[in-house]
């Protein structure tokens, strides 16, 4: 092979890898559905209030470590499982996604009749 050749297959391959990274990086990473909720940022604390803002957050007098999105009981769900304050149809969706099973066994610390069977 001369070097012309070698060249050529070099260029060659150098466009190629350059258009599978050029393609790779305009594919979305995740396909997720979106409702007007969840695109909204909301900002809870550890005792379970809510807020629309940073600024409502902070003047009730809390310092950053004591707010935010991961306080919220939705974020938990999703990171941990456990549904704990979050509306059984939003709860029901997060199982789904996580791929889990899901039914309801207590309602306002009232348990609700279950089987053993699991």
């Amino acid at each position: 092979m001369t070097n012309k050749n070698i060249i050529l297959l070099l260029i060659i391959l150098a466009a190629g890898v350059g258009a599978y990274f050029l393609f790779m990086n305009d594919t979305p990473e995740a396909t997720t559905q979106t409702t007007p909720e969840s695109q909204q940022v909301v900002i809870c604390d550890s005792n379970g209030n809510r807020y629309d803002t940073e600024a409502e957050a902070i003047a009730t007098g809390l310092t950053a470590a004591e707010y935010g999105a991961t306080y919220c009981p939705e974020y938990i769900a999703t990171q941990t499982g456990d549904y704990t304050g979050v509306p059984v149809a939003q709860a029901e969706a997060i199982a789904a996604a996580r791929g889990e099973l899901f039914r309801v066994v207590e309602i306002d610390g009232e348990q609700q009749p279950t089987t053993r069977d699991f």
